[in-house]
């Protein structure tokens, strides 16, 4: 018996572009939790801050601004696609699911919390 397929499943979810994306996690005693993504492409990026193939981010932002920034910190035992984004949901106007850009800027890699407006 042969399987013949006759479609393709096509996403517009994914992103050729460096990018984060944020998610919902699993409540803990009533309290929302949150994940940023960093996708292969922002990882390549934000190799180009730092010496190191293994490194860990340090997320830094600001209540006086929306724009996040992501430090490359060296000595890790490997790189991180995710990171903790609670602390930033509570501070920020993030959106769950949207692709937000990551470009450098100086010696730092930034998103605007507010680019979804």
């Amino acid at each position: 018996m042969m399987i013949k397929f006759n479609k393709e499943l096509k996403s517009n979810r994914g992103s050729n572009e460096p990018t984060i994306i944020f998610r919902k996690l699993k409540r803990i005693n009533d309290n929302n939790r949150f994940q940023g993504h960093i996708n292969k492409k922002g990882i390549d990026l934000i190799l180009t801050l730092t010496s190191s193939d293994n490194f860990t981010v340090q997320v830094l932002f600001s209540d006086e601004h929306s724009i996040i920034g992501l430090k490359p910190c060296e000595h890790a035992s490997k790189t991180p696609i995710y990171f903790g984004a609670t602390e930033l949901f509570k501070e920020l106007n993030l959106v769950i699911g949207k692709h937000y850009s990551l470009t450098i800027n100086s010696d730092i890699a930034t998103i605007d919390s507010d680019e979804h407006k």
